[in-house]
Formats: structure tokens, C-alpha cells, sequence
């Protein structure tokens, strides 16, 4: 574990929200993201990246350094399957593509809030009650069982407990039944 400096630290979570905020400020018209766009945005998230890389190998060192931009490379291109569960959701629920960005935006933001959440909680119950990994390893087994005993290869994500209870919150556009639900 590395030393690290409450400055940088700082300098971090201000980056975070900085780079939230310049994101959801350059895109408040709803507009298609063209190619060049989305490569310039792309350039500018990246380059930050780098930037503060540079920041970590000079504030704390080589070996922080390497493990910071080993760890950024993994999550950059760990990532890139997410872009296909993305095409396949908007799909799905046929988000204009005018929207796609505030949707993914406020999705993403969504994510990183509740994963602090759920983090935050787990840590708690499992601190004070360990019996629950137990409970937490059980579904975990479950889950695996009936991914690999599934034999109908169909999935309508209609069904799915999440989709109906999105729908009981946000009027979406069924693409099976061609009608709008709520």
C-alpha cells in the first residue's frame, strides 16, 4: 500500500466531479453524437487520463504509477463489452440516439452512486455479521446453477422482475408489443 497524499486525493475526487460536470454541461442539447465528436470527447477523457497518471508517478512514484495506468488500461479495456450492452439496451427500449447520452450519462452516474452505496452497506453487514458471506455465497451457487441449467435459449427481457418494475416507473416503449407501457 502506497502513501498516498490527502492532496491527491483532492485532486482526484475534484477531477471526478469536474469531469461529471464538463460532461453533463457540453452535452445539455439533446443532439447525435457524430464520429468525430465522440473521437475529440474521447482524446479529452484519455489525455485527462494520462495527465493524471503523470501526476501519480511524480506525487507517489514509479510503482504507483505503473499500477495506476495497469489498472486504467484494464478497466479502458475491460469496458469496451460494455458498449454492446449498451447498443442492445437502447435498443431494446428504442432511446432516440438524440438521448442516448443523457441516458447513459444519468445511468452511469447512477452506478457509480449506488455501487458506492451497496459497497458502503456490505462492508457494514458483512463487518458485523460475516455469517452473511455464507448467504451471499449460496446465491451466488444458486445463480450459477440456473445459468447452466437453462435450456431455453430465449430470453425476453420483458419478463424480467427489473424491466417491470423500470416500466412501473418510466413509461417505455414495448418493442414486442409496439405500445408504450407505465
Amino acid at each position: 500500500m502506497h502513501d498516498v497524499p490527502f492532496w491527491l486525493w483532492v485532486v482526484f475526487g475534484v477531477t471526478v466531479v469536474a469531469s461529471l460536470a464538463v460532461d453533463l454541461l457540453a452535452h445539455r442539447q439533446a443532439h447525435v453524437i457524430g464520429f468525430k465528436e465522440a473521437a475529440a470527447w474521447s482524446g479529452v477523457w484519455v489525455g485527462l487520463a494520462i495527465v493524471f497518471g503523470a501526476v501519480v508517478f511524480l506525487a507517489v512514484g514509479t510503482t504507483a504509477g505503473v499500477e495506476y495506468t495497469t489498472a486504467w488500461l484494464l478497466e479502458k479495456s475491460l469496458s469496451v463489452d460494455n458498449l454492446f450492452v449498451f447498443a442492445l439496451i437502447f435498443g431494446y427500449f428504442q432511446v432516440p440516439r438524440a438521448y442516448q447520452h443523457r441516458v447513459l450519462f444519468l445511468g452511469v452516474l447512477g452506478a457509480l452512486i449506488f455501487r458506492g452505496l451497496f459497497l458502503a452497506a456490505g462492508v457494514a453487514v458483512v463487518s458485523r455479521f460475516t455469517a452473511v458471506l455464507f448467504v451471499f455465497a449460496a446465491i451466488l451457487f444458486w445463480s450459477t446453477y440456473k445459468i447452466l441449467r437453462e435450456e431455453d435459449e430465449s430470453f425476453d427481457p420483458g419478463r424480467s422482475v427489473a424491466v417491470r418494475l423500470l416500466r412501473k416507473v418510466v413509461p417505455v416503449r414495448d418493442e414486442y408489443a409496439g405500445r408504450t407501457s407505465s
